[in-house]
């Protein structure tokens, strides 16, 4: 009985070669592309955790809002925090949605990820890694702003470029 069922299978097998191949090759894509999407997924979930954990390694503690849709922490509260007893620094995090305009008139498009800019904290504040120049120095008044090299790069801009920034809504500093 097994040796006649065999011979059946085997003829089955012969007489359609191009079902068995195609069936093949759809199992062997198929695999590929479950195992290419776990491959795919913790690689993205690695990134995301390394940039998680980097941008609050020096934080100990954080002062927040009491709810995600508050504007913010008044920033008339950072030397009562920057004097409670321990604390080493306090560096404000203020930012918004924005739109660089070079001196011609012309938006800066940043190509990517929507522009935003912030308030500058020195490096004696600063909690991380001061930010580094590739020319020009860190903003001493409130007239300097820092742009970023690929901003600065599609923009056509240079140390000591006049620009103009664009707020959607009148800033509100607490």
């Amino acid at each position: 009985m097994a040796n006649a069922m065999r011979r059946v299978s085997v003829r089955n097998l012969r007489a359609h070669k191009v079902r068995l191949l195609l069936t093949l090759i759809s199992v062997i894509l198929g695999t590929a592309f479950v195992a290419g999407s776990f491959v795919f997924t913790d690689t993205l979930k690695g990134s995301f955790d390394k940039i998680f954990t980097s941008a609050t390694k020096n934080i100990d503690s954080q002062v927040q809002p009491r709810h995600s849709y508050d504007p913010g922490v008044p920033t008339s509260l950072v030397n009562t925090i920057r004097n409670v007893p321990g604390v080493r620094a306090v560096q404000p995090e203020i930012t918004a949605p924005l739109i660089l305009v070079d001196s011609h008139g012309k938006k800066v498009d940043s190509g990517g990820a929507p522009s935003e800019g912030g308030v500058w904290t020195s490096a004696a504040d600063s909690i991380s890694k001061p930010a580094t120049f590739v020319s020009g120095h860190a903003p001493s008044t409130a007239a300097e702003v820092v742009v970023n090299q690929g901003a600065a790069k599609k923009g056509h801009l240079h140390t000591g470029d006049r620009v103009k920034i664009v707020l959607p809504t009148p800033p509100r500093w607490g």
